[in-house]
């Protein structure tokens, strides 16, 4: 249960409790500015009701819009920022620890949760209180006899002498009742049979007021917000102010009309200033409370001329305050962090999917299956018979857990390759405006997808783009093309965006609809401009392009680190100082390596102290790299990498960058919990404590596996590269779907690692 509330906390936060905040920040200036100003009716009716209104817009707005106009929703997004390649963490002076038992869920999250389990049960009792007060207004009025035609004609005068063309009628209501108005399509106005000549004229004009400014219904509306948002008291203010503009706008109508009778209507409000109205009515005299501001009010009257200005005035500024809190809570839910993944349910051996990986390289075609774990020899054989076809090019693979069987010949018929690659007559049309992210490339393939193909191409040339990325918006579902420019993946069901990248070009993202399965994507260069040479259609490149970029964020071939990471870290050292001192913490450096291959421009994007920032970039400055090539030529291209100095025995050391420890059965390495967000950290020590059982009770053999993973600048991962063929591989695939780096230990890059996982067999 307590899980379960925690839940609900972290999911409110951008959808419900970022609205509230921002709405009450701007209700409380637009309060106290209306006090502080006494500001008339005129002007504080729209003021008000707009902030109430907006309210509830603010907090269904976001959620409306990304429903009904998904494309608007993602302009107003943040742009998420440039991807910079980063190297896997290195860990200085870090000692193996075991990693800490799961603990409960964030104290933050509980809080929420039950903030919005109080939220809730306040608005469904205010909801009930309310139908019960429409039920029984609605049997107290029609229990009321007709008032005498006397009266009748006296009240159509007044509706009259208002502008009120809506027929109106007039009910007698007991004589310890005060007067009062209900209902706007057919209104009824009540009053008390003891009221006669002047004093009944005066009540009568007073009713007719609210009838024409329709304040039943508008009270109605306040009302059922204020319901809806009972637990916040802002809301109940906001209430008990419009409640008493009204009243203070219909006083200025009778004082307006009859100036003279000043003390009479006076003493009609002291005669009922303790007698309220029934349930949702709209009464003359709501009470003593407000009875001396009231008065107050009626000593200093405005000008018909000034009413109507203030009136033009409050209606401008409520709409400025409508479109100011509507902004504002798109804006801050836009940059809000989205709540982390629930973690996965336990992985079984025996629901694991078949997975197929198809290769064709340089006509080199190479089919491998991965089959459940549960699966014997025959049924590897009758996959094997499925893809496999003798004679044709091509190899098969399948792997299962009792070996290999390895077949020549690939049955494409199996495979479903894709046709030729047409040359299109003119470029797609340009995409619908959208906003980028990071997915994956991973390949999915489950009953709820589809098959996705198609071709990228330069818009200009019609040459087909070579490694370009083809990623489905929201999912770790993605694609890279080929030699011939093609690419093929299993989109999931349902209309998609579909983001386009390759270097060098200009980002597309388009949109792919519910039963589209053929997708062609133009690229344009970036910073497009007439081309320096005018090479037939088709021939390939010579050299980058001149709109190339500088600076490469990706490029086709990436620097290699001569020495690999052993040799970086073995040339970074911790300072003797530091050490002394107790410093500790992550230095993230970026550097750019340049075409031959050495580090320039380092720079510390983040460190906690100037003797690690200095040690880390000694040891950058001296590393070397074979240069990143583009279309053959080498490049410069921007790199970062984190470096993690700790001390042995410290609370903040990494619990994954050790050896196995002697007294676990399961263990990993290469994750530090300590980046991670809380719920990602106990969702992924859950999950590892749960391996042990499984793996025992589905006979896995001791080993262990390495999986190279990708995190995307939100900190999720979004990519992993898992060997076929081993039992470890879907286990290491479920940790690292729990894994969300915390948003303080992000570098604001894309970061790649190796995750290893060990396992020993019961002895």
């Amino acid at each position: 249960m307590l899980d379960l509330i925690a839940d609900i906390g972290r999911s409110s936060a951008g959808a419900l409790w970022v609205p509230i905040l921002v709405w009450t920040a701007l209700a409380a200036l637009t309060e106290a500015g209306l006090r502080v100003f006494r500001a008339p009716p005129d002007l504080g009716l729209p003021l008000r009701g707009a902030t109430l209104a907006a309210l509830p817009a603010a907090v269904a707005l976001p959620s409306v819009l990304g429903a009904l106009a998904p494309d608007a929703a993602g302009v107003v997004a943040a742009v998420a920022p440039v991807a910079i390649v980063t190297l896997p963490e290195i860990v200085v002076g870090a000692a193996p620890e075991v990693a800490p038992a799961a603990s409960g869920p964030p104290a933050l999250d509980v809080l929420l949760g039950i903030g919005v389990v109080g939220v809730v049960l306040a608005a469904v009792v205010a909801l009930v209180r309310l139908g019960v007060a429409v039920v029984a207004t609605r049997r107290s009025t029609r229990r009321l006899a007709p008032a005498s035609e006397a009266v009748q004609r006296r009240l159509d005068a007044m509706c009259a002498r208002l502008g009120v063309v809506r027929s109106v009628r007039a009910v007698v209501a007991p004589p310890e009742t005060p007067p009062f108005t209900v209902g706007w399509r057919r209104p009824v106005v009540a009053v008390p049979s003891g009221l006669a000549g002047d004093v009944l004229d005066l009540a009568l004009l007073h009713e007719a007021a609210h009838v024409e400014r329709a304040d039943a219904a508008w009270h109605v509306a306040q009302r059922t917000v204020a319901a809806l948002f009972a637990a916040h008291p802002l809301v109940r203010v906001l209430a008990r102010g419009l409640d008493l503009d009204r009243e203070r706008a219909a006083d200025a109508a009778v004082l307006i009309a009859h100036p003279g009778h000043r003390r009479t209507y006076a003493d009609l409000l002291f005669s009922f200033a303790s007698a309220p109205p029934p349930p949702l009515a709209i009464g003359a005299m709501s009470g003593a409370s407000i009875l001396k501001t009231r008065l107050d009010a009626m000593t200093h009257l405005s000008s018909p001329l000034r009413r109507a200005w203030m009136a033009r005035a409050g209606r401008l500024g409520g709409a400025l305050t409508l479109v100011v809190a509507l902004g504002l809570t798109l804006s801050v839910s836009a940059q809000a962090p989205p709540p982390p993944p629930p973690p996965p349910p336990p992985p079984s051996f025996d629901d694991a999917q078949e997975w197929v990986r198809f290769a064709d390289t340089d006509g080199e075609r190479e089919v491998i299956v991965q089959l459940r774990a549960n699966q014997s020899r025959d049924d590897a054989e009758a996959v094997a018979d499925r893809y496999h076809e003798p004679g044709a090019p091509g190899r098969v693979e399948i792997r299962y857990r009792g070996g290999v069987i390895e077949r020549e010949g690939v049955n494409m018929q199996a495979i479903q390759p894709p046709p030729p690659p047409p040359a299109p007559a003119s470029p797609p049309p340009p995409p619908p405006p959208g906003v980028g992210g990071d997915t994956s490339d991973q390949m999915a393939s489950d009953q709820t997808t589809r098959r996705v193909e198609g071709l990228v191409f330069d818009a200009d040339t019609r040459d087909a783009l070579v490694g370009a990325n083809v990623l489905v918006m929201g999912t770790t579902v993605g694609a890279a093309t080929g030699p011939d420019g093609r690419f093929r993946m299993n989109a999931p069901e349902g209309e998609q965006v579909v983001r386009v990248v390759s270097t060098g070009y200009e980002e597309r993202t388009v949109r792919l609809g519910a039963d589209q399965s053929e997708l062609n994507v133009a690229l344009t260069v970036s910073n497009t401009a007439p081309p320096a040479v005018d090479r037939p259609r088709g021939a390939p490149a010579q050299g980058p392009s001149p709109q190339a970029p500088e600076i490469f964020e990706v490029a086709e071939v990436q620097p290699q680190l001569i020495g690999g990471l052993p040799g970086l870290q073995s040339r970074i050292v911790y300072p003797a100082e530091a050490r002394e001192a107790g410093v500790e913490g992550v230095v993230v450096i970026q550097f750019v390596v340049n075409e031959q291959g050495r580090v320039t421009d380092p720079r510390i994007l983040r460190s906690p102290d100037g003797r690690l920032s200095e040690a880390a970039l000694a040891a950058v400055r001296a590393s070397e790299f074979e240069p990143g090539m583009q279309r053959g030529q080498p490049v410069k291209v921007r790199f970062a990498v984190p470096v993690t100095f700790r001390l042995p025995g410290s609370e903040a050391e990494d619990q994954g960058n050790a050896a196995p420890v002697p007294d676990k059965r399961v263990w990993y390495a290469g994750i530090d919990l300590d980046r991670l967000t809380p719920g990602s950290r106990r969702a992924f020590t859950s999950t590892l404590n749960g391996l042990t059982e499984i793996l025992d009770r589905h006979g896995a053999e001791t080993g262990d596996i390495e999986v190279e993973y990708v995190v995307d600048s939100s900190g999720n991962v979004v990519s992993t590269e898992i060997p076929a063929g081993h039992d470890l591989g879907q286990m290491a695939a479920f940790l690292l779907g729990t894994v969300q780096a915390a948003e303080d230990a992000r570098p604001g890059t894309t970061w790649a690692g190796t995750f290893r996982l060990w396992y020993r067999q019961p002895s």
